[in-house]
């Protein structure tokens, strides 16, 4: 891949040089991030600096520069690929409609941060249970919003527009195949842990002892044994001002909802990572081509005569991996939408 440099009023500077090391980590519901090593140049010293950005031009993916480590042989870059960290929501929002709701609460909290706010594609992920959040970093926020609709988030650059970021969701590939016995899924890994996985939660919110008001989210699915998690909310409180001061205060079922939020968003975070599945692909595959024919946040069937599995999973990762004169390794992440043990043995499975 190619790498180009951007100063931090956003000039494109050239072309990074000399690299010898570069793990790229592109990310659906959290933020992607990278690892750079490069030989010193006149032009790496100049222009590899904090508040300075990397954009990966296949990807249109960009780096914002956060650590600089200038060692006796080389340059290390490191960094994360959005800037959303640098502001905290001063408003509280009620969030609804994920998309609608987070794209207007970043224009109003930018502040001079360097970002362009994305148009509202429509997206329609609501949430069941309005949530209320204030004081959190907008990162924060975009991950924990998106990950509870499944929606992805991204800062790129967008035609000739730096930092544009955006609101998107992947979609369902039923043509595609990602197969041992296809060849196209190598160095496989399937992870299932389970112990921090939590799928019952108690969530407790304002007031003490018998009196304290609570509620109780359930995502068991059948047949899976009750997992429990105590949730301390007593940060929500039942009154608010509004916005013109007064206070008010939240009907039951308003003040319910908030604590089903609540217990939701910290059941995703106890849930992540349970089940994973990781693999490399060809990079030169004519089958299932990245970016052509599939790409982050996309669902595509996988099936493993290696591990007798057959999921639908959620493209959550890209890895990329480039070392000097060897060819590029790609790992996909993947979060399983559904298992289904031993369906492979139906039809042979392989097409």
């Amino acid at each position: 891949m190619h790498y180009y440099i951007y100063d931090k009023e956003g000039k494109r500077q050239g072309p990074l040089q000399n690299i010898t090391s570069v793990q790229w980590i592109s990310k659906y519901y959290e933020t992607g991030k990278a690892e750079i090593h490069v030989e010193y140049t006149e032009f790496n010293t100049k222009y590899l600096q904090k508040w300075n950005r990397i954009v990966c031009k296949e990807r249109n993916e960009i780096l914002f520069i956060e650590s600089v480590e200038r060692l006796a042989k080389e340059i290390v870059v490191l960094g994360h690929m959005d800037n959303l960290e640098d502001r905290i929501n001063l408003y509280t929002l009620t969030v609804r409609n994920v998309e609608q709701s987070l794209l207007g609460n970043f224009e109003k909290n930018k502040r001079g941060l360097d970002i362009v706010i994305g148009k509202n594609t429509g997206l329609p992920g609501k949430l069941d249970n309005a949530s209320d959040t204030t004081y959190d970093t907008l990162r924060t926020m975009a991950q924990k919003y998106c990950r509870l609709v499944g929606y992805g988030y991204r800062e790129v650059l967008k035609g000739t527009t730096l930092n544009y970021f955006e609101i998107y969701t992947g979609s369902t590939k039923n043509k595609l195949r990602f197969s041992d016995k296809l060849g196209n899924l190598i160095s496989q890994t399937f992870i299932e842990d389970i112990s921090d996985y939590k799928n019952y939660a108690y969530v407790y919110g304002e007031e003490s002892g018998s009196g304290r008001k609570s509620v109780i989210v359930d995502l068991r699915t059948k047949d899976e044994p009750r997992m429990e998690l105590y949730v301390d909310a007593r940060d929500l409180q039942s009154t608010y001002s509004d916005a013109s001061g007064n206070e008010q205060t939240y009907t039951e079922e308003e003040y319910s909802n908030k604590l089903k939020e609540r217990g939701l968003s910290k059941l995703a975070e106890a849930r992540k990572g349970s089940s994973k599945f990781e693999f490399e692909i060809e990079a030169d595959d004519k089958k299932a081509v990245l970016q052509k024919d599939f790409d982050l946040g996309d669902v595509i069937p996988c099936l493993s005569f290696k591990f007798n599995l057959f999921t639908f999973a959620r493209i959550t990762g890209l890895k990329f991996v480039e070392e000097s004169n060897l060819q590029t390794q790609v790992t996909l992440e993947l979060e399983l939408i559904e298992v289904q043990e031993s369906a492979i043995k139906m039809k042979g499975g392989g097409s």
